[in-house]
């Protein structure tokens, strides 16, 4: 196509990398062509982790800083303090 490429994927990055570096729409707006890549939601904020944007985790219960495939991955293993999660209104083995 003999046009100029620049790649602004970044590794692990989610969407609020780029809500946080609003500088980079400028090259966006001025592109010929644009190409988007859907992202996954691993790297966004929820009720149980805090995100950077990236792929490290804050968890909300405890502040500790994990990957997101082992932030998630606790979750499947049942290591999650669900009583000091902001979601949990009640005990989980009363219901």
């Amino acid at each position: 196509m003999g046009l100029p490429v620049l790649n602004l994927g970044y590794g692990g990055a989610g969407p609020y990398f780029y809500v946080k570096h609003p500088e980079l729409l400028d090259y966006l707006n001025n592109a010929k062509l644009v190409v988007i890549q859907v992202m996954s939601g691993r790297s966004e904020n929820n009720s149980l982790f805090d995100s950077g944007g990236l792929e490290f985790l804050k968890r909300r219960s405890d502040g500790m800083m994990l990957s997101s495939d082992n932030a998630y991955k606790s979750i499947l293993e049942g290591n999650y303090l669900w009583e000091k999660s902001p979601i949990c209104t009640r005990n989980i083995s009363s219901s």
